[in-house]
């Protein structure tokens, strides 16, 4: 049975330093390959950039067959 979801909730209580952008994009990457791995995306680039005080922003940029599409999703931290 595949796992799904992504481990971005262990986030929350970490302090706002650059290991945690580092877990952020890897957490990310990991509940997306799925898409990758059943053909929905051929590829998924994940980066990070700070959002407003206790956030990060996950820029997902996903390129599927139809096109290519960006996606900004907010991640609190401490």
């Amino acid at each position: 049975m595949p796992s799904l979801g992504s481990k971005l909730h262990l986030l929350t209580r970490e302090k706002n330093v650059s290991r945690v952008y580092t877990l952020a994009r890897q957490y990310a990457a990991e509940a997306l390959q799925p898409l990758i791995d059943d053909g929905r995306a051929t590829s998924i680039d994940v980066a990070t950039e700070a959002g407003d005080n206790g956030w990060l922003i996950l820029i997902i940029d996903v390129t599927a067959p139809a096109g290519r599409e960006l996606f900004k999703y907010p991640v609190r931290v401490s």
